[in-house]
């Protein structure tokens, strides 16, 4: 196996990429000072794992990826302080988007999570904020796995169109 630093398509994608790719990790929230550590562990990843792209794959959309994998990693890692806008980003999937999420967007989720019945909130912070599964959260409840998905799945969706209702009305 190459090195990264001899190899000459490592290299290229590198040059081709690495703008881009910062810019998504900026855009998940990662402070500016951790954009680059987070990038680097997208990159050591790629040189690792580089058989496993599939042929014909845009390597940019498979670096995306990536970078959203690395990005939710560094938040779980740094947990505490950053959890709303991990749960923003897997809410609106803004790790697509052009823009990182603006101040409004951030304000208007923390209102909306507000308006949600406690309950609600308790389930969000439960999973998002601790870490725990749907799994054991549907067995704490007495819900099936599929029926706490459901819930989850609404709750994204409420949050997703409040927030949006939200922004639009700034």
């Amino acid at each position: 196996m190459t090195a990264p630093e001899e190899d000459p398509w490592f290299e290229q994608v590198v040059r081709e990429t690495h703008y881009r790719l910062r810019l998504t990790i900026a855009g998940m929230g990662v402070p500016i000072a951790d954009v680059d550590d987070v990038a680097q562990e997208v990159y050591l990843d790629l040189s690792r794992g580089r058989e496993r792209i599939p042929p014909g794959v845009d390597i940019a959309q498979w670096l995306h990826g990536m970078a959203r994998n690395c990005s939710y990693e560094y938040f779980r890692r740094h947990s505490r302080q950053h959890r709303r806008l991990v749960a923003m980003a897997e809410l609106l999937d803004w790790s697509h988007s052009e823009e990182p999420p603006s101040v409004p967007s951030v304000d208007a989720l923390n209102q909306c999570l507000e308006r949600l019945r406690p309950e609600q909130r308790e389930l969000l912070e439960a999973h998002y904020r601790h870490g725990r599964s749907i799994a054991e959260l549907a067995q704490e409840h007495q819900r099936m796995a599929t029926a706490m998905h459901m819930v989850f799945a609404r709750l994204r969706e409420i949050l997703k169109r409040c927030i949006q209702t939200t922004v639009e009305a700034t």
